[in-house]
C-alpha cells in the first residue's frame, strides 16, 4: 500500500496526460493507497478475526449500520437529490 503511494509519480508517466490530469492521478493514487490500507485492516479484523473468535453479532451489526444506515442513504441522496 505504501508502495502504491511511492510509485504514483512513476506510474503516471506511462500515460499520455496533461500536467493537471497527471497531478490528479497522483493525488488519487495516494488517497487510494490509504483507503486500501484502512479497508484491508477493517476486513481482516472485523470480518475475519471477530467472527472467528465467536463475536459474529458485532460483525453483523456493524455491516448493517455501515451499509443500510450510512452508505446507501448517502448514495441515494447524492444520486437523486444532489444529482
Amino acid at each position: 500500500m505504501i508502495l502504491l503511494a511511492i510509485l504514483a509519480p512513476i506510474v503516471s508517466t506511462f500515460f499520455v496526460l496533461t500536467e493537471t490530469a497527471r497531478q490528479y492521478l497522483i493525488i488519487m493514487m495516494i488517497f487510494n493507497a490509504f483507503y486500501v490500507c484502512a479497508y484491508s485492516i477493517n476486513t481482516i479484523i472485523v470480518c475475519g478475526v471477530f467472527p472467528a473468535g465467536g463475536d459474529s453479532k458485532y460483525d453483523a451489526i456493524s455491516v448493517f449500520f455501515a451499509s443500510w444506515c450510512f452508505s446507501l442513504p448517502l448514495a441515494l441522496l447524492g444520486t437523486f437529490v444532489f444529482h
